[in-house]
Order: C-alpha cells, then structure tokens, then sequence
C-alpha cells in the first residue's frame, strides 16, 4: 500500500514535470512581442470547471514525451503591482521555489481552487513563495474589487496585480486558472491549465522542497 502511495505521488510530480516542459516549449520559446493595440484579456477564458483526476496537460504531454522534455526552459521575468501599488518582478523571488497562478474573480474555476491554494499557503508560505496573480483587466477585475474579493474570503496568500498585462502576455495566460511552480534555480518545474486540487499541489510542493533539501 505504501509504495502505491509513493507511485502515485510520483507519477503526478512526474506527469506535471512533462506537462511544464511542454507548456515552456509551446509558450515561452518562440514568444513574440504582443500587439499592443489588441487586450489579451479581452480574449481571456475560464479554462474547464472538472478537476483533473492527475495532471490533464501531463497526461496529454506523456504519450508524446520524449528526451526533450528533460530540457530545462528559464522564467521568463514580469512586473506586476502589489496591493499598494509597488511593482513586483518574479525575479525578486529568485532563489526559492515560485508557485504562480494566474486567476479572476469572474472565473468559477479560478474561484473554487482558491481555498485549496490557501490552506496550502498557509503550511508552504515559508518555504515557498505564492504570487496570486489577478488578472486585473480594469473592468472584469479592477484591484478593488479583486481586493474586496479576497478580504470577503478571507484569504491569506500575497495577492497581486497585472495591471500592464505583463505577467500574462509573458505567460502566454489566455486560459485559467494557470499555474507555473518555479524551482529554485528560476528553471521551470511544470505548469497546469485547469484547477489543481490541495492534494496536487502537496504533492507537487513536496517533491520540489525534496529535491532542493529542504524537507
């Protein structure tokens, strides 16, 4: 029962590593410069309300999977704004594990993993840094009502602001929920379009804290 129990913890950190090598091939390394004239998040979507039984991206990854997704793709830096208007670039994180997610209040899915996220930021928020990026688009989402959004829920997690876009046209962010874990070494571990539940996200935020030691 217990080395089932390790199998399966694996296959999931394993599935989401393949799924994060694809996502960084077919987001981040032939990424052009945005059409200014044309909002990304006007054709922003809620991606699909089912949880997924494991990884779904990785699952797809995996039957295609081959050496190169052993390939190590770097983050890619964003600047986005905290709750008091300051700017946070992703690279001022580097040097401990990221976990960034891309989120909306109009988004339903979005909506029901936020407490899932918060309760993992509560046991990780020392060892891992949280940035809860809110696609703030000024008429969906304003850093008003994102704010009274997260005060009324009562969540704890750092919650900040893509007022420029920035995060999400660097990210490729046209469907959420969106999650990017960030090793370490600013590589990236894996990526998920589509809820992830608590039970994943332990999971996942175990194996990285493993492999740097720090568990």
């Amino acid at each position: 029962m217990q080395q089932k129990k390790k199998f399966s913890v694996l296959l999931i950190f394993l599935l989401f590593v393949i799924a994060g090598a694809m996502f960084a091939y077919r987001y981040l390394s032939d990424r052009v410069a945005p059409d200014t004239g044309d909002s990304l998040l006007g054709q922003v979507t809620a991606a699909d309300t089912e949880t997924p039984d494991t990884v779904k991206s990785g699952i797809e990854a995996a039957d295609t999977a081959d050496a190169d997704a052993a390939e190590t793709f770097s983050a890619m830096d964003f600047t986005v704004y905290d709750a008091d208007g300051n700017q946070v670039s992703l690279s001022d994180f580097y040097g401990k594990p990221i976990l960034v997610n891309f989120w909306a209040t109009w988004c339903p899915p979005c909506k029901a993993e936020l407490p899932d996220f918060d309760r993992v930021y509560a046991d990780y928020g020392e060892d891992v840094v949280f940035m809860m990026v809110n696609m703030t688009d000024g008429s969906r989402d304003t850093v008003e009502s994102a704010q009274a959004f997260v005060s009324d829920n009562g969540y704890s997690f750092p919650v900040y602001f893509d007022r420029d876009l920035d995060a999400a046209y660097t990210y490729g962010a046209s469907s959420i929920p969106m999650t990017v874990l960030i090793g370490a070494d600013a590589n990236i571990v894996g990526a998920q379009i589509g809820i992830l539940t608590e039970d994943q996200l332990r999971t996942i935020l175990d194996a990285e804290l493993a492999k740097a030691g720090n568990t």
